[in-house]
């Protein structure tokens, strides 16, 4: 949730700004689902957590939202080729273009096949041209994205982008303590 987000007060400068910025646009898109949401940083430091809040919200509103990472996106739709699937591919890839809400999670974490790329731009054009209401998550800073999804979030006018590559890691350490990630989430204060 929005509530138990850490904007890590501890943190100065460019990083405490852009910590700060992904949390107020994230709130303002997830109150008003309007245009395109990218936040775009290194693994560790909120962005799903932010998404996953906006998905909530949205929800908790009466949206129906479709929350997924770009890679499970992709296999969603290769399962429906199975002829033990109990939904045909048109009738998925028609579902996700036209939900309500989409939140789409890493993705530029997929494995980029022509295929895949593909399918991924189909959905985000439709969802660009329908002016669907769209959150994602980079990894990567949007220069490096396919030129043709690049070019639909290249939209100022539609597409909000919040670079949050100076935010460092919750956690330094990836083997941290359960402990301490269980006290994070409780909104204690915790080691790091």
């Amino acid at each position: 949730t929005f509530e138990n987000f850490d904007l890590r007060r501890e943190l100065g400068g460019e990083a405490a700004a852009q910590l700060r910025m992904a949390f107020d646009k994230s709130k303002s898109f997830a109150e008003d689902t309007h245009g395109w949401l990218v936040l775009a940083g290194p693994s560790g430091i909120g962005k799903m957590h932010l998404a996953a809040a906006v998905g909530n919200k949205c929800k908790g509103d009466g949206d129906l939202v479709f929350f997924v990472t770009a890679p499970d996106l992709l296999d969603y739709l290769k399962a429906t080729y199975s002829p033990y699937s109990v939904m045909t591919y048109d009738a998925l890839f028609d579902k996700i273009r036209k939900s309500e809400v989409m939140i789409l999670n890493y993705l530029d974490t997929m494995n980029a096949t022509p295929w895949a790329k593909e399918k991924i731009y189909q959905i985000l054009n439709y969802r660009y041209q329908a002016k669907l209401p769209t959150m994602i998550t980079l990894q990567k800073p949007v220069k490096e994205v396919d030129q043709n999804i690049r070019s639909r979030l290249a939209d100022k006018s539609f597409c909000t982008i919040v670079n949050m590559f100076n935010v460092p890691m919750y956690f330094a350490d990836p083997d941290e303590d359960v402990e301490n990630m269980r006290k994070s989430r409780t909104g204690r204060r915790y080691a790091g």
